[in-house]
């Protein structure tokens, strides 16, 4: 395993008060186990103890708690283990701590809670990135979503990749080329396959919350039925003529393990029907019960039931909500209908 993802981080923790070494490691010493969710690990060292963490790198800034809460669900001791991102934000760093999740990010920010070691240092801003250097995009992010949705689709032609994720041939050729040049994608054509797709979906949420979502937002309303019963059968009223729609987040996880529905309504669909408000007496409200997105391509109305978008979608919304019970919902969707996730 390459240590160089680890190396930047490393050197971040060594320049923190009392550390007086942080050494990265490409494998674990003899007798400590390998980890297959660890990308690496990272020898601390103070003037009196020393401890090695397992590490777990976020490639994308973690700007909203529940990516790094679905990195940190690998670890079965926290104290053990160390999240790594570009960035954690103030509010996310607050979150991970009270959860005992210990991270590092480029910038300085750090939580560490080790016997004898605690450490915590937050508000640093994000480092820019070099000249010329370019994180993913909405587009890329939204490939990503096609191979994590359906895997066999890497062996399948761009122009196919590409319409499935609503993105141009360019764009889907250019994601395929980045996941082989980080060793994500490994094989010939033909025999192609996503290495550790799990890791890739830490990747996912994170665009998700920061590229993603903000495009497809068509509206959020206050309606003035509250049920959601009854809601539903009029939104399935209202959407009877429309070509392509879908219920996500709790309305769907509701209809595919009848563990967790909420009070609010997700939909998603390709374009927002004109007489919506008026059908349906609602009124725009950024705390509304009834929430309208689109979808990140066609292949995320490719549902287990009629009407119920792609198991990934319903599983990214649910974290995005940010509630225990959603989160709790979305494991048990993950482990019934995403099983190579």
């Amino acid at each position: 395993m390459d240590p160089s993802p680890i190396h930047p981080y490393a050197e971040v923790l060594a320049s923190v008060p009392l550390i007086k070494g942080a050494r990265p490691l490409s494998s674990p010493p003899r007798g400590v186990p390998r980890l297959a969710a660890a990308d690496g690990w990272v020898r601390l060292r103070t003037a009196k103890d020393s401890w090695l963490l397992a590490v777990r790198v976020v490639h994308s800034n973690v700007a909203h708690p529940h990516v790094a809460q679905h990195a940190g669900r690998v670890a079965e001791d926290p104290r053990r283990w160390l999240l790594a991102a570009p960035h954690v934000s103030r509010g996310v760093g607050h979150a991970l701590a009270a959860a005992g999740i210990q991270y590092v990010d480029i910038a300085g920010n750090c939580h560490l809670e080790l016997d004898g070691l605690h450490v915590h240092v937050e508000g640093k801003r994000p480092v820019q990135p070099p000249a010329g250097a370019r994180g993913l995009r909405a587009p890329a992010y939204q490939v990503l979503f096609a191979l994590l949705a359906r895997p066999e689709l890497v062996n399948m032609p761009i122009r196919e990749i590409a319409r499935l994720s609503d993105v141009s041939k360019n764009a889907g050729a250019g994601m395929l080329h980045r996941l082989q040049e980080r060793g994500a994608l490994v094989g010939r054509k033909g025999s192609r396959r996503l290495l550790d797709p799990g890791r890739l979906l830490d990747e996912w949420l994170a665009g998700y919350t920061g590229s993603v979502r903000p495009r497809l937002v068509r509206g959020r309303y206050t309606t003035r039925e509250q049920n959601p019963k009854r809601l539903e059968r009029l939104l399935e009223e209202a959407f009877a003529e429309h070509d392509r729609w879908g219920w996500g987040g709790g309305a769907a996880a509701m209809r595919l393990t009848g563990y967790y529905r909420g009070e609010i309504t997700v939909v998603h669909l390709d374009a927002p029907p004109t007489q919506l408000p008026s059908r349906l007496e609602v009124r725009p409200s950024s705390r509304g019960n009834l929430i309208l997105l689109g979808a990140p391509g066609p292949i995320a109305y490719e549902g287990p039931r009629p009407h119920v978008v792609h198991p990934l979608l319903v599983y990214t919304e649910l974290l995005a909500a940010g509630d225990d019970r959603a989160r709790e919902a979305a494991e048990q969707l993950r482990e019934r209908y995403l099983p190579w996730l």
